[in-house]
């Protein structure tokens, strides 16, 4: 049983401005990272994260044994050369696997006594991929390539079966680590019972081995996907800006501006036309890459991939951005969600609820 879980979290822009300019108090060091950790003992899980475009590390952890899986984190470090993208150091029986981890401004990682790294991807930061002092590390099927210092640099530990030649991925430059035809990491790795699943939970191995890195080949996912033509279709939000929005959930107007719905749908049925964002914007508005559906008294989401004009950072459209699902159960409400910021030359309002947005959540949409 962990002492504290953060799962399913978009972490983003702590200490940092639009313009990547640091708001940081350096003598409050914690205020800049993504997530702080120090708790002798403690165990924790980090799962399915987004944390990216902070002024600090990415991740610290200091002390305590965490689970570390299958989170995306990058463009860490912006207001400090230093950082990169991890601090773990005294993190014995702590376990990282299945992360993605790129374009930081340092080093991906930087670890110490007795952590364990298998399956990671970490690419294009700017110092080491690995930088592990003191001994007991243990780095297995990681891809490390193309970072600006030392791929993998151990002080003790032990290192096997990682790959820090060109791993033939599918689109680097647009976040998209899935292994293509003919990638040298395809059936390459070890064995890991730690590792059961890849990223996307693709069980492993789905050739005569695992594969090394994140990505387990011959999933069947498309690394660019294409959206389905939709007509216009009609209006079915259900949602006004004088709602009274379900408590958990942002509203999906502009609190700024309640006129402006930023989170609607059209109907086609079967089909949806899901938005997000708006398309006739002066302001700087950012939209997540993934929106999510479930029909009313459902148990779980359905994710939906938006599109927009160009994916930045891996994660993000400037403006607006849509996708198109089918409906869940016709006869049932749907309600859709979504995550949209907004620069507001000072900060950045993201997920609100109501005008101080003090605190950020999924927007909510009611489709009927």
């Amino acid at each position: 049983m962990e002492d504290y879980q953060f799962i399913n979290l978009n972490i983003h822009h702590n200490g940092v401005t639009e313009n990547g300019q640091s708001t940081c108090n350096r003598g409050q060091n914690p205020g800049c990272y993504g997530i702080y950790n120090r708790n002798d003992h403690f165990k924790g899980l980090i799962e399915g994260c987004e944390i990216h475009d902070n002024d600090g590390y990415g991740i610290v952890s200091i002390d305590g044994a965490l689970t570390v899986r299958n989170n995306k984190i990058f463009n860490n470090g912006r207001g400090n050369p230093n950082h990169g993208g991890v601090q773990a150091i005294y993190q014995e029986g702590s376990v990282w696997y299945n992360n993605l981890i790129y374009n930081n401004n340092n080093m991906g990682i930087w670890a110490s006594n007795g952590i364990e790294l298998y399956n990671n991807t970490i690419y294009g930061n700017g110092g080491a991929g690995i930088q592990a002092t003191d001994g007991g590390t243990v780095v297995r099927n990681n891809i490390v390539y193309r970072n600006g210092g030392e791929d993998i640099n151990l002080s003790g530990g032990n290192a096997s079966n990682n790959l820090t030649s060109d791993p033939l991925f599918a689109n680097p430059s647009q976040g998209d680590f899935h292994l293509t035809s003919g990638s040298p990491a395809i059936d390459a790795g070890i064995s890991l019972p730690e590792v059961p699943t890849d990223f996307e939970g693709t069980p492993r191995p789905q050739g005569s081995a695992y594969d090394i890195g994140a990505d387990e080949y011959g999933s069947g996912v498309s690394s660019s996907p294409t959206p389905t033509p939709l007509p216009s279709g009609t209006n079915c939000s259900q949602y006004t800006s004088s709602s009274q929005i379900p408590q958990g959930f942002a509203v999906p107007w502009d609190v700024q501006n309640p006129s402006i719905m930023l989170v609607s749908a059209n109907c086609t049925p079967p089909m949806l036309l899901l938005k997000a964002g708006d398309p006739n914007t002066t302001k700087t508005i950012y939209v997540y890459k993934d929106g999510y559906v479930a029909p009313s008294g459902g148990s779980s989401w359905t994710p939906v991939q938006l599109f927009g004009s160009s994916l930045i950072s891996g994660a993000w459209y400037k403006s607006s951005a849509q996708g198109v699902t089918n409906i869940p159960d016709p006869t049932k409400a749907t309600y859709y969600v979504a995550y949209t910021c907004t620069w507001t030359g000072s900060k950045w309002m993201c997920g609100c609820r109501d005008a101080a947005c003090s605190q950020s959540y999924w927007q909510l949409q009611k489709i009927q």
